[in-house]
């Protein structure tokens, strides 16, 4: 089974939303995608799922950011959700994935990929 990992925002948020109810909505949309994935055939690491609400704790960030990194080089495809360009830390994780010739998808533009395709 592949692996598919899912990068997008979790502290940048669209305009409109407060703090709490932005990084809910993000945490909300990487569940859904993550949903979506797993009814596809893929096993997933969603980190928004996985450490959701943990920016509470008080834990440095850069905790977060170098464990999403290990993860991003341990699958098999990244896929990429509406808004990771906001996210400083999304776009350190396909930079990882370009690095490491992982395949990457773009959401937006190309819905749920087929593991058994790629």
């Amino acid at each position: 089974m592949q692996v598919i990992y899912i990068a997008g925002p979790y502290n940048t948020y669209p305009k409109g939303y407060d703090r709490h109810h932005g990084i809910q909505r993000n945490i909300v949309e990487a569940s859904q995608i993550a949903a979506e994935c797993w009814k596809k055939g893929w096993a997933v690491i969603c980190p928004h799922t996985n450490t959701g609400g943990f920016h509470n704790l008080g834990l440095d960030e850069e905790i977060f950011v170098r464990g999403c990194i290990e993860m991003v080089r341990r699958c098999d495809a990244i896929l990429m959700m509406d808004g990771w360009t906001r996210s400083a830390g999304a776009m350190k994780e396909h930079d990882e994935a370009s690095l490491r010739g992982k395949k990457i998808f773009y959401y937006n533009r190309h819905g749920i990929p087929d593991p058994e395709e790629q």
